[in-house]
């Protein structure tokens, strides 16, 4: 059964999002609604929202991003309510998702995860999808870590201190007040993906 996938709207479906992301990866991956709300407003940003009986139940985040004098395309996001999964849906939408990239003029390649303000930097490895994205075609060949410590309690060494001041380098504590992109973090390791 084709399902009709709508561009997705801010004002209509922000809230619907954030209770998707929460029944879907929200345990391991808790964000705040201005959090998705910013990854979402990220570079030549294109979503997609398929609504079933007024409720929201399937979503892809796609952007473009400059690479060089190339742009790529980033498949960002895909979520299926959990009630819905293994039905088709998923893949559907990430034909139409791919397919709107593979259109874009300009686009030198296509990849899982998106840079900053992003969701991933590829597939999370705590979730188990990549065996979903290998059966769509995706080479899932690099692993990256994106690593966080939290600075509240950490000292610089006093030798480190001492360059730094000759330089005129130094490190603050990242606040909502200093950092207005501030969500806490995870450490989390993610496999790359290139386009089939």
């Amino acid at each position: 059964m084709a399902h009709h996938f709508a561009i997705f709207e801010p004002e209509r479906d922000l809230a619907d999002l954030v209770t998707l992301w929460q029944s879907t990866v929200g345990s391991q991956w808790p964000l705040s609604a201005e959090r998705i709300q910013l990854v979402l407003n990220g570079p030549e940003a294109h979503h997609f929202a398929l609504r079933e009986e007024g409720r929201l139940i399937a979503f892809a985040a796609t952007f473009q991003s400059p690479r060089g004098h190339d742009k790529v395309g980033h498949l960002a996001a895909l979520l299926v309510a959990p009630d819905k999964q293994r039905q088709g849906i998923g893949s559907e939408l990430h034909d139409v998702a791919f397919n709107y990239l593979q259109q874009q003029p300009g686009l030198r390649a296509i990849q899982l995860g998106s840079i900053y303000p992003r969701f991933w930097c590829g597939v999370p490895t705590n979730l188990p999808v990549a065996p979903f994205f290998v059966r769509k075609g995706w080479q899932l060949d690099e692993i990256v870590y994106d690593m966080v410590r939290d600075l509240h309690d950490f000292s610089i060494p006093t030798r480190i201190v001492e360059r730094m001041q000759r330089e005129g380098i130094r490190f603050e504590v990242a606040t909502p007040r200093r950092l207005t992109h501030s969500e806490p973090s995870r450490s989390a390791s993610f496999i790359t993906g290139c386009a089939r």
